[in-house]
């Protein structure tokens, strides 16, 4: 007896069979228990299986044989979805499934008349916006509007990246007020196909370049200043328009930038208002050749208004909210101002001795950072969004207020320009004048940095051929001055150049103060050699042990063994030299020395001996016991007592 004895009538009438090609969408897309990747759940579990393979294979099949009665609804709106058969059963009927959108909302329609609602808004893929950040790498969204069923809009930026696989997770996220029916079964699928489909009919999309900073920057070959007050620019640093311009305030800010320091420090006065300008003009003179490498210490006492001047000074004069750094914040925020604040002034305020050694330190890390930072404009560190390692150019300039400023080493020393205030210090009466319009002073940069703007190339250009005479120039009105000193001069006499003829532009004739400003220039650089030649370690070791010798405050034994028997003396003296306890030396000298407000820059002893200061390369044990038992580390000082 055969099959077909048994069965007149056949298989096919008596068994009814459904495959279903994406299981998948048997799994509760709501279900919190599927975690954040619920939507490949399945294949993960499934997949693996050799019958599911079987089946795979056998669905594709069948499928492809049907594919053609198939029927593609797209309705009149863009983003209309056939998303194909999922169903095959034994009689080849097939459901069809569109994703559209309807009455005010994204709907699922199966077989051409089940409705149901998938999302009560509409979706609309606007622009492509790249984005530009100084430290970290670019990244590109897809700008899309949800409008909701009351007509009220919304913009959502998806990470491209994201697009295909969390787009509509991130529309669910960031539209709150509007309805998801996720327990529709697939959903999040649904959508995120809906997505890609809507995508995909866009022939050209627009791309605009976002740009999430603040300063120079060349786009299609011309150099422009980026700043908040433009439509791709998203940065707080604003600038007054162009076509808002009061040029009574630039006037009015040029004649006050004469006194802003009380009578007698004219120069002092000048060496403050060219500095102002320096974080606008640096990017020019490094693409021209030169550098600036150097940052300005304005050092007074506390009161006499140095904080309050250079606030209404710098780059924070164009933020609602200022941007200023403390020496006791942390290396992370320092180097995150620092990268805010490209092609402006940053200002470091409150430079002074610490209370405690803790505090001492990071000070002093926290000045080296930023002298280092500025004079070889570079910026190193760690990103603060994913930790890679960075080595950045930086542009700009910075001024540090305070005290004392206390420096690891001699080059660093050379790295900063120190303006030293009287007692009487800021004019007030210009200050006050400042503080009550901040316009004056904004309307002024705004306008300079937009002639920097407009005469970007041939600024450029006159540096470059202009900067090796200038040096030249500088290293014979500086006779002796090291190199870092000849580019401040340098940089300063282009900063001079900029200014008066930024000023001929609006109708000041400059010529009687440029000429006069390149004298009083000149005049205080020439000071400020003397003062690097007087910091330089070796100089400042045996001036200070001459004035604590002269001043009786060494405590120094008459011969070898009244020091070992009298434990008040720091040492002894021996002829033409002077035998002391190398660590109560060094902490006289550092103490003196602190007292004048210069920092101590300890050389090594291999420098002093090559100098002839000292008698060996290293340091000595007394050679017998004191009366404590002790045996100190000596150094014999060679130096003429008479």
């Amino acid at each position: 007896m055969s099959l077909k004895d048994l069965f007149p009538n056949g298989l096919q009438g008596g068994v009814k069979k459904k495959v279903y090609t994406d299981v998948s969408c048997q799994l509760p897309d709501d279900d919190p228990a599927f975690g954040d990747k619920r939507y490949d759940l399945s294949e993960k579990i499934i997949g693996r299986t050799t019958m599911h393979q079987f089946v795979n294979n056998l669905v594709d099949t069948s499928v492809r044989m049907q594919n053609d009665a198939v029927t593609k609804v797209i309705s009149t709106c863009k983003a209309a979805l056939p998303i194909g058969p999922n169903i095959v059963e034994d009689n080849s009927q097939n459901d069809t499934y569109v994703v559209t959108e309807s009455n005010g909302g994204i709907v699922l329609i199966r077989n051409k008349n089940k409705i149901k609602p998938l999302f009560d808004g509409i979706i609309q893929i606007l622009r492509k916006e790249v984005c530009h950040k100084r430290l970290e790498d670019t990244k590109t969204y897809y700008v899309v509007k949800i409008t909701n069923k009351k007509g009220q809009d919304r913009l959502v930026r998806i990470p491209s990246e994201e697009y295909a696989e969390k787009g509509f997770r991130n529309i669910n996220t960031q539209c709150p007020d509007v309805v998801f029916y996720s327990t529709t079964p697939n959903a999040t699928q649904f959508m995120n196909e809906y997505l890609a489909k809507i995508l995909s009919m866009i022939p050209t999309i627009e791309i605009q370049h976002v740009f999430m900073y603040s300063g120079w920057e060349q786009l299609d070959g011309t150099w422009q200043y980026l700043n908040g007050a433009m439509p791709n620019v998203k940065s707080a640093r604003t600038l007054v328009a162009r076509d808002n311009m009061n040029t009574d305030y630039i006037e009015k800010f040029f004649q006050l930038s004469k006194n802003i320091l009380c009578t007698g420090q004219e120069k002092e006065s000048l060496i403050i208002f060219l500095c102002s300008h320096l974080g606008y003009l640096s990017k020019l003179l490094e693409e021209g050749g030169l550098s600036a490498h150097f940052v300005m210490f304005l050092k007074g006492k506390s009161n006499t208004g140095k904080t309050s001047l250079i606030s209404e000074l710098g780059g924070e004069i164009f933020y609602p909210k200022k941007n200023i750094i403390r020496l006791e914040d942390t290396p992370a925020y320092i180097e995150r101002v620092i990268a805010e604040m490209q092609d402006t002034n940053l200002l470091i305020d409150d430079a002074h001795p610490a209370p405690t050694k803790v505090l001492e330190k990071i000070i002093n890390e926290n000045v080296e950072r930023i002298t280092r930072a500025y004079g070889d404009m570079q910026l190193r560190g760690k990103c603060r969004t994913d930790m890679d390692t960075y080595d950045k150019k930086i542009s700009g300039a910075a001024w540090l207020t305070g005290e004392y400023l206390n420096l690891s080493s001699f080059s660093s020393a050379l790295r900063v320009l120190e303006v030293e205030l009287a007692d009487i210090g800021v004019n007030k009466e210009i200050l006050s004048s400042l503080q009550q319009d901040h316009l004056i002073a904004k309307t002024y940069y705004s306008a300079y940095i937009y002639y920097l703007e407009a005469n970007f190339e041939q600024l450029v250009k006159y540096f470059k051929n202009n900067g090796a005479e200038k040096r030249q120039k500088w290293r014979t009105t500086l006779n002796g001055a090291m190199d870092r000193t000849v580019d401040i001069g340098v940089t300063l006499e282009f900063v001079i150049e900029t200014v008066a003829a930024y000023a001929n532009t609006i109708g000041i004739d400059s010529s009687i103060w440029q000429a006069e400003s390149e004298n009083k220039l000149a005049s205080f650089l020439l000071k400020q050699v003397e003062k690097n030649k007087k910091a330089d370690p070796i100089e400042l070791f045996k001036s200070a042990i001459k004035e604590l010798y002269d001043a009786g405050s060494l405590k120094l034994a008459a011969s070898k063994q009244i020091f070992k028997d009298d434990l008040e003396n720091i040492g002894y003296v021996d002829d033409n030299r002077i035998v002391v306890i190398r660590t109560l030396i060094e902490e006289d000298i550092d103490n003196l020395l602190r007292k004048k407000g210069i920092a101590y820059l300890k050389p090594t002893l291999k420098e002093l001996y090559q100098k002839g200061l000292v008698t060996a390369l290293h340091p000595i044990r007394f050679s017998t016991s004191r009366t404590d038992n002790s045996r100190p580390t000596m150094i014999e000082i060679i130096f003429d007592i008479k």
